[in-house]
C-alpha cells in the first residue's frame, strides 16, 4: 500500500520573497509613474505647439514664449521652458528637449529616468 504523497507549494519562505519583489516592484512603480505622467504632458504641449498651422510664420523668440505660455497653463514642473532647445535652421525650426530625473526610491538606492524622445520640427513658411 502507498502513502499519499505530500501536498506539495510554496513554503513560507518563498511567500515571503514573492511579496517581497512584488513590493519592491509597486514602490518603484508609485514613486516614478508622476515623472511618466509629466512627460506625457510635456509631450502634448509640445507636440501641440509643432502641429500649429501658424507657429511656420513665428520667429524663435515667438516660438519660445508659446512654449512658456503652455507651460503655466499646464504647471509643468520638471523642467523649465528655457531647458527647450530651440534652433532654427533653413526651413525649420527644432525643438528638441532632453532631460533626466533622479527619484529616490528607498535609502540610497535612486532611479535614474532619462527622456530623451522629444525631438520636434516645425517647417517655416
Amino acid at each position: 500500500m502507498q502513502q499519499p504523497s505530500k501536498q506539495q507549494g510554496m513554503g513560507m519562505l518563498g511567500m515571503f520573497i514573492c511579496v517581497c519583489v512584488f513590493a519592491v516592484f509597486a514602490t518603484c512603480g508609485v514613486k516614478m509613474s508622476p515623472h511618466y505622467i509629466d512627460n506625457w504632458s510635456l509631450n502634448s504641449i509640445l507636440t501641440r505647439i509643432a502641429e500649429d498651422p501658424l507657429n511656420g510664420t513665428k520667429s524663435k523668440a515667438e516660438i519660445r514664449k508659446a512654449i512658456e505660455r503652455q507651460w503655466i497653463t499646464n504647471r509643468v514642473e520638471v523642467i523649465q521652458p528655457k531647458d527647450v532647445k530651440v534652433t532654427e535652421t533653413e526651413g525649420l525650426i527644432i525643438m528638441d528637449v532632453s532631460y533626466e530625473v533622479r527619484q529616490p526610491i528607498m535609502y540610497n538606492v535612486d532611479a535614474v529616468i532619462k527622456f530623451e524622445n522629444m525631438h520636434y520640427e516645425i517647417p517655416k513658411r
